[in-house]
Order: C-alpha cells, then sequence, then structure tokens
C-alpha cells in the first residue's frame, strides 16, 4: 500500500468513526427530548396552585366554567370519548357510592352517548370548547385525569380510572391541605416549627 493510499484509508475511517459519534449524540439528544416531552405530558397543575379557566359548550353557546365557590370542593375529571377507562369510571360514578363533592366531568370527543345525560347531581357532564388549549394549561397527557380542587385552588392530580382511585387522590388532597395548613400557621407564627 502506498502512503496516499494509508492516509485515504486512515481518513475514511475517522469519518466513519466520526458519523457514528454524531449518530450516537444525536440519538441521546432525542432521547432525553422525549423523556421530557413525556414527563412534562404527565406532571399537570401542581397542588397549590390556581385552576386555568375551562370554556365549556352550553346550549347558549360557550361559556366560562363555574369553579366551586372558595372554600368548596371538586373533583375536575377530563375524559375523552374514545378512551375505555373513561368510559368505565363515568359508569362507576354514576352507580357508585357518591363522592364528598361533585365530579365536573370536562369531556371532549365526538361520541357523546355514554358521557351525555342530565346531571345527576355527583357527575356533571360538560363538552370541553377547545380541547387543545385545555392539554396545554392542565398538563394533560392521559385520560382519565383528575384534579382535586377547592374554590380554584389545586389540591391533587393524577390519572384515575376507578372511584376507588379518587378516593386515594382525596387522601392525598387532604394531607397535601394539612401541611399547606400547617405552614400557613408556621408563618404566622401561631404554632410552632417541630423540633
Amino acid at each position: 500500500m502506498s502512503g496516499l493510499e494509508l492516509a485515504a484509508f486512515g481518513t475514511l475511517w475517522f469519518v466513519l468513526a466520526l458519523l457514528a459519534t454524531l449518530v450516537f449524540i444525536l440519538y441521546r439528544q432525542v432521547e432525553k427530548a422525549y423523556g421530557a416531552s413525556t414527563e412534562l405530558q404527565n406532571v399537570g397543575l401542581q397542588p397549590g396552585v390556581e385552576a386555568p379557566d375551562v370554556e365549556v359548550v352550553t346550549q347558549d353557546g360557550t361559556r366560562l366554567l363555574r369553579f366551586p365557590a372558595p372554600g368548596e370542593f371538586a373533583f375536575l375529571a377530563f375524559l375523552t370519548t374514545s378512551c375505555e377507562a373513561c368510559v368505565k369510571l363515568v359508569r362507576e360514578l354514576r352507580s357508585g357510592e357518591p363522592l364528598p363533592g361533585p365530579v365536573i366531568g370536562l369531556i371532549t370527543g365526538e361520541d357523546r352517548g355514554e358521557f351525555s345525560g342530565a346531571d345527576d347531581g355527583g357527575f356533571h357532564p360538560l363538552w370541553v370548547a377547545h380541547p387543545a388549549d385545555i392539554i396545554r394549561d392542565y398538563g394533560i397527557g392521559t385520560t382519565p385525569y383528575i384534579y382535586v380542587v377547592r374554590g380554584r385552588t389545586v389540591l391533587g392530580s393524577r390519572s384515575v380510572e376507578t372511584q376507588a382511585g379518587l378516593r386515594e387522590l382525596l387522601r392525598e388532597a387532604d394531607q397535601f391541605e394539612a401541611t399547606r395548613s400547617d405552614r400557613d400557621r408556621q408563618a404566622q407564627g401561631t404554632i410552632s416549627a417541630p423540633p
């Protein structure tokens, strides 16, 4: 092999190694971006923040969702009509034991069969006017996704598929409220900090 051929051969291997390194770096960046995107989609609003406005469709057009009064408690259930777990949850809510607050069903999709019907006192079905805004504002990555709110304040959220799951989420929300109340009283000086 001549010196020129040897140099060309070495350069070729160098270029191949460089390309392999670039492909590896690109793969890692795509993997990071996908992981971050998935993580953001499933985070939702953090407890303690104010829930954003939701525009819902009514017989008279669209209007903003009327949140519970300050101090009143409710579940915001984000549901899609194509989701089997959502259909199962709605059936369970309508036939199961009453919850300690109303469930406001914020529904997207075309088929309104399982989700339509009169407000039965415990489950209030409402159709979302702008689903893309809700997905962005509330961080909905999967359905059914439930928020526990007192007034407009978020107390907890996660994906829940059963009434038992709603009750567990309620216990977590109660723990958040108790912890927040203790922090508020400590900040005001009405209770002492633990040793």
